[in-house]
Formats: C-alpha cells, structure tokens, sequence
C-alpha cells in the first residue's frame, strides 16, 4: 500500500503559540517537492555494465557513492542479472585481502538473520588472473565487490511513522542486539544513517543493517583497533571522548590524530578504542533524532534548513564538525 505524505497543516504540531510570548519557537521550515516513490520506480535500460568473477551485471542505477580518505571510496549500485535484482557493492578497503574478506565472512556468519544483506557472491578484482588490484600511492588498498540481496531503500525514505520506527526496533532486536551480540558474538560498530535500510520480504517491510566491513569478533576486553569505530556525527558520547583522548588533547586537531595513526603504524599498532554494544545503540538513537530533524515526512521530504535561516538547526552543526574533521 503506497502511503501519500501529510500535508503541512496536518504534520505540523497542533500547538499555538501566543503572540504575546517574550520567546518563540523556530518557524516550521517549508516543505519541499515530494519525490517519486522509490517503490513505484522501474528500471528498464541499464546504464552499464559490471563483472563479478565470471558474471556480468546491468547496472540500473547507483544508489550511493562516497570518497573517502585515501582512495577508499565506495558505490553501491542497483543492478540485475537474469530478470533479478541485486545490490553490487564497489569499495575500495584500506589493507590486504585479509582485511577486505572480512566483511565476507562476517555476512557468512550473519547468513539467514533478519535483517543482514544475503551475500551472493564476491570478487577480488584482478587485473591479470590470480593478480590482486591494489596499492594506491604507497599505501596497502584491496578492491572488492559484493553481491547482495535483497534490494533496498534508505531508512529516511520510509512510507509511514510506524514504519520509521519498526525498521529501527527491527535493527536493534534481529540484526544488531539479540542475534548480532547475544547469539554470535559479533558487533557491527558503525550504525549510521547510510547503513541503516528498509527491505520488503513481500509480507511486510523490515529494517535492515548493512556495511559490515569493520565488524568484529567480540572480545572479553572490547576493545579494538580506531579505524573503523563509528561514523561522524552518529558516534557515541563515550567513543568521541576516547577518539578525543587518543589524540592527546580534545582541542587538537583531528590531523594530528591522523598524523599519529599514520606514522605510529609501522612501528606500532594503532590506538585502542573501548566498544561496548550500547555505543552502537546510542548511534541508532541519533540517526532516528538526524531523521526527525532533517526529513519532514514519509518517502525522504527534507526541511528546508538552509543556511540563511536564523536558526542553527543541529544537522547544521553536526555537519560543520564533520567537515572540519575532514579539511584538517
């Protein structure tokens, strides 16, 4: 059933506020165009190709692409092979095989829970037979590829409330808390907004976490390496004053503490970040908090926060520490 958003009238807060108060609250930003329901969405003309070991895929449409540091970007696309669809992802992992094989067998490990992406197949691209792709300036980078089902869409382009909130307490209770920690032993550490979707089973939809790559094995000290702990603004309180304290000082620069990683790693390993499985559900409770403020209602109708606005709306502030983590 397609759920057609709420008016403005009908979503705002049915709350007055006098003209006589000494204060008031923010103006509702406006709504802005209402996009087409991914759902409704058909794909007919490929607009290119990828091969996977021995298979080709038509790729329909890319779905998400980042650039991260170093060369270590990712795409994930829409793509289909023999009249089914699939989610190819296309990254780029900082360290040897063993390092990208790990969300491999993590996904194995997961295989058949609720809420886990099904793995299909891999490659480790090669560009000459048994000859790994990799190293991009001095540095150890793998190139990776991943098929996955189902397919998917992001968490913020839910149809209902109720549906926003069930994907989320699908994610905590299936994917990540009780089957992911209690059951085998294994803990995601980067919930964020990217990684948390929504999947139809075709009885009803269902939350559904992905990007395993930093996932770990849970440990009787949990603690474990920096890289990979969490994604900025989504982090936990107590990881960000750990990342803080490895860096010797909260004023200095996340350069520094970069700088420190880089050239401490040949002669020791990195620092240690304690990581509990409530760091990662403080995550999901600020990725449901990002939502609520910077989507106006069902299938990803954001607010207009622009920046000339009076108000510093906190997206905006979580934005602008993120960015200046990344320039320094």
């Amino acid at each position: 059933m397609i759920v057609t958003p709420k008016s403005d009238s009908e979503m705002d807060s049915d709350v007055e506020i006098g003209s006589d108060s000494e204060e008031s609250l923010p103006i509702d930003p406006p709504q802005l165009e209402i996009p087409e329901d991914p759902l409704r969405t058909s794909f007919s003309d490929p607009i290119g190709r990828i091969i996977v070991d021995d298979h080709a895929y038509d790729i329909l449409e890319v779905i998400f692409s980042s650039q991260g540091l170093v060369g270590c970007g990712t795409v994930c696309y829409l793509a289909r092979r023999d009249d089914e669809e699939y989610i190819i992802k296309d990254h780029w992992v900082l360290g040897g095989k063993d390092v990208a094989l790990n969300e491999v067998e993590m996904l194995r490990e997961m295989q058949g829970v609720h809420g886990v992406p099904e793995l299909v197949e891999y490659w480790l691209v090669e560009i000459a037979p048994n000859e790994v792709l990799g190293s991009i300036k001095g540095t150890s980078h793998t190139h990776i590829h991943l098929v996955l089902k189902p397919r998917a869409w992001p968490l913020h382009a839910f149809q209902t409330k109720v549906e926003l909130v069930s994907a989320l307490w699908d994610i905590v209770k299936s994917a990540y808390l009780f089957i992911s920690v209690e059951d085998r032993g294994i803990l995601h550490r980067d919930c964020s907004l990217n990684n948390a979707m929504i999947e139809d089973d075709g009885d009803r939809t269902h939350g559904l976490l992905i990007d395993w790559e930093f996932t770990v094995h849970i440990d009787a000290g949990r603690k474990y390496a920096i890289g990979g702990t969490g994604t900025l603004p989504f982090m936990s309180h107590s990881l960000l004053w750990q990342l803080s304290e490895a860096v010797g000082d909260p004023a200095t620069s996340a350069r520094s503490w970069k700088a420190k990683v880089s050239t401490s790693s040949l002669a020791k390993p990195p620092p240690l970040i304690l990581h509990h499985y409530h760091n990662d559900l403080e995550s999901l409770f600020y990725v449901f908090v990002f939502i609520c403020i910077e989507f106006r209602g069902p299938l990803g109708v954001r607010r207009d926060l622009s920046a000339h606005r009076s108000q510093d709306w906190l997206p905006h502030l979580w934005a602008a520490v993120v960015k200046e983590i990344v320039v320094s």
